[in-house]
């Protein structure tokens, strides 16, 4: 990353985050000396004034965008753990390839999602606005279970191609949370993440 290009933005997000809270401070430790250390510096910030915004405003839109950006890293992460593991032999024989490491996949997104909110201090649960793996009840007393559901959308990290008329979507779609979308997040490696819009009746 360019330095001046990281300067500018991350002298406009220390801006935003003192507007939010004067009494926020930038914890630092110098001007990275790297193009990942930059990167690094700025998703911090943005994930910082992501979950000022929502535990000042209770508005989800801009960590929905930072959920996005952190489930697809997570499953990236995931997907490259899981594949070296499961060919060095140590995943469960008992499922097919693409069965363990997809298993191993949701695992690791969700372990370190909850880290992750954790981190930012934002709280999840099944009746907070942030879920990680919680029940989510349609009218009818049935339930699924996403991944992650931040504010009114839904995140499933997945190895496969789902739509719509996938009837774990629309399971998502009929809870009661009622999800604007459903976010389904693939391995890059394996076209990576697209969304699914709520179908209109």
């Amino acid at each position: 990353m360019v330095r001046d290009l990281y300067l500018g933005q991350r002298d406009r997000l220390i801006d935003q985050l003192h507007a939010l809270d004067p009494n926020w401070s930038y914890a630092s430790l110098g001007e990275p000396g790297t193009a990942q250390g930059r990167l690094n510096d700025l998703t911090d910030l943005r994930a910082q004034r992501a979950a000022m915004v929502y535990s000042q405003t209770g508005d989800t839109q801009l960590l929905q965008v930072e959920t996005l950006r952190t489930v697809q890293r997570f499953v990236d992460e995931g997907y490259a753990l899981g594949t070296r593991r499961f060919d060095d032999g140590l995943l469960s024989p008992r499922l097919n390839r693409n069965e363990a490491i997809g298993n191993f996949v949701d695992q690791y997104a969700r372990q370190n999602l909850q880290r992750w909110f954790n981190q930012y201090g934002v709280s999840t649960g099944a009746t907070l606005p942030i879920g990680v793996n919680n029940r989510a009840y349609a009218a009818d007393g049935s339930y699924r279970i996403p991944d992650l559901r931040v504010g009114n959308a839904a995140f499933d990290p997945t190895l496969s191609l789902k739509t719509a008329s996938t009837p774990q979507v629309q399971g998502f779609f009929n809870a009661k949370f009622a999800p604007s979308s459903v976010t389904i997040v693939r391995p890059t490696a394996l076209g990576g993440s697209y969304i699914i819009p709520r179908p209109r009746h």
